[in-house]
């Protein structure tokens, strides 16, 4: 039912987590 809805909403936040991983490592 929100299972399409719970994966694009997870997909915003590994990018955010993914940009302040690279953000911090990158310096």
């Amino acid at each position: 039912m929100t299972g399409s809805r719970a994966k694009e909403d997870n997909m915003p936040l590994v990018t955010t987590t993914e940009m302040f991983k690279k953000a911090y490592e990158g310096g």
